[in-house]
């Protein structure tokens, strides 16, 4: 067996290309295909449970948590999860599925806001630049999107949604990261 590094890349490399595949061939099942939205965002959840579950039984992990746990629990895959899911496939049946994820990989950006805000962490020069890049980058999306959709009421709705769920995808990694 490779070692365990080896090992985390590869499996983190599957992660991605199953990521991506599923927010790629999830709005194909729209429409006719009965799918939705939130059809969608339940099955993915609902699927990955008992893929969880085996992974925590295999490596001897209790199901047990205190109510504290559970709380943050919930917190976490309602609305870091659920909520940030939801958000992003809704944008996607009503902007181009590229776009949309794009502007979705805003949060960056939002995690280091947060945490200067919330947690009165140091911005270097570095990290200002980059922001900076970042967002001018998401900018440009938002002006390319304005000019080829005609920015309908959809494509706002789409657009808001997008970086929604930017947002919301943010504080889940800040409170996974600050709750403990």
């Amino acid at each position: 067996m490779a070692n365990t590094s080896t090992r985390g890349i590869l499996l983190t490399m599957l992660s991605a290309v199953t990521f991506g595949f599923a927010f790629t061939l999830g709005p194909m099942t729209y429409g006719e295909a009965g799918s939705n939205p939130v059809t969608l965002t339940f099955l993915r959840n609902f699927l990955s449970l008992p893929v969880l579950l085996a992974i925590l039984w295999y490596q001897g992990i209790s199901l047990q948590v205190s109510a504290k746990e559970l709380w943050s629990l919930t917190i976490l895959g309602g609305i870091g999860n659920a909520v940030t899911t939801l958000m992003l496939f809704i944008a996607f049946s009503l902007i181009d599925v590229g776009v949309a994820t794009t502007i979705h990989f805003i949060y960056p950006v939002f995690v280091t806001i947060g945490c200067v805000l919330f947690y009165k962490e140091r911005l270097g020069l570095q990290k200002f630049i980059a922001l900076l890049i970042a967002t001018a980058g998401i900018a440009c999306f938002f002006l390319g999107v304005d000019m080829s959709a005609g920015f309908s009421g959809g494509t706002f709705l789409g657009l808001f949604l997008a970086v929604a769920s930017g947002v919301t995808y943010a504080f889940y990694i800040i409170y996974m990261e600050k709750s403990g």
